[in-house]
């Protein structure tokens, strides 16, 4: 893990709210923030998930509780940022790593064969959660001095056959952090991390060998990422440290060529 994402009080008195929190990105960004000092709410759809990752940044000493949520219900979100308010009197990070490529509600695949269902499900999650996550945050945030931090990806840049309409979506989203930046600075700062292939279960799920062996071989280090590797990116834009910097996109890609 990186240095800063271990250092102690980097983000202490700080509270951190993590969609999408139960595994994978989210996950690993979760405990990284919680080590670095943070209060950590993790979030997740599904209930039991949450609450056994809660369960296990507080074996680690972490101050963390699990809350269920659906990113694309306004009013699950509403009662998200009440909750945490209620139990850590507040905001002062956000962390939208709530999205996907698939999930039960819609498919990826060739362009051709998506359906606009497709398209238009995969924007809701990856795009209006986001929104709605920072729109319902905001006020906590103002009040604070807040940062908010998406996860995009480098597939908004990167072509790849099956993944048109994920690709398009984090482009939006990039897009979104920009405007958000922009209209809502001085008082809160906007910023997305972009990861390029990282090693989750979610993502191995659909990585055959020979998948495995091209996107390795366009990475210059020569190996999959990690959550911990993203997580480092995402506390240094929550941080002190990065205090004038909003509106940005950092690529965590491992060398792979991005914009």
């Amino acid at each position: 893990m990186p240095e800063l994402a271990e250092g102690p009080g980097v983000l202490a008195g700080q509270v951190t709210v993590v969609t999408g929190g139960s595994d994978g990105i989210g996950r690993g960004v979760a405990i990284a923030m919680g080590k670095a000092g943070a209060k950590v709410a993790v979030t997740s759809r599904r209930e039991s998930v949450v609450a056994t990752v809660a369960k296990e940044l507080n074996d680690l000493g972490i101050d963390a509780i699990g809350v269920r949520s659906d990113v694309r219900d306004e009013t699950s979100v509403a009662n998200l940022m009440a909750t945490v308010a209620d139990r850590f009197g507040g905001v002062d990070i956000l962390v939208n790593s709530a999205g996907g490529s698939f999930n039960e509600d819609f498919e990826r695949g060739p362009i051709l064969q998506l359906s606009g269902h497709d398209l238009l499900e995969v924007y809701r999650l990856n795009v209006v959660g986001s929104f709605n996550c920072i729109k319902a945050a905001a006020p906590n945030l103002l009040d604070r001095g807040g940062s908010v931090v998406n996860i995009g990806s480098m597939g908004a840049w990167a072509s790849a056959t099956g993944m048109a309409a994920y690709g398009a979506s984090k482009a939006a989203l990039h897009a979104l952090t920009k405007s958000m930046a922009r209209e809502l600075a001085p008082g809160i700062r906007v910023n997305a991390v972009a990861p390029g292939h990282i090693d989750t279960p979610r993502a191995n799920s659909r990585r055959d060998e020979a998948k495995r062996a091209r996107q390795l071989a366009e990475t210059p280090m020569a190996r999959y990422g990690t959550p911990d590797d993203v997580a480092g990116a995402v506390i240094y834009l929550a941080s002190p440290a990065a205090s004038w910097v909003t509106g940005e996109i950092i690529t965590v890609g491992g060398g792979m060529r991005g914009e």
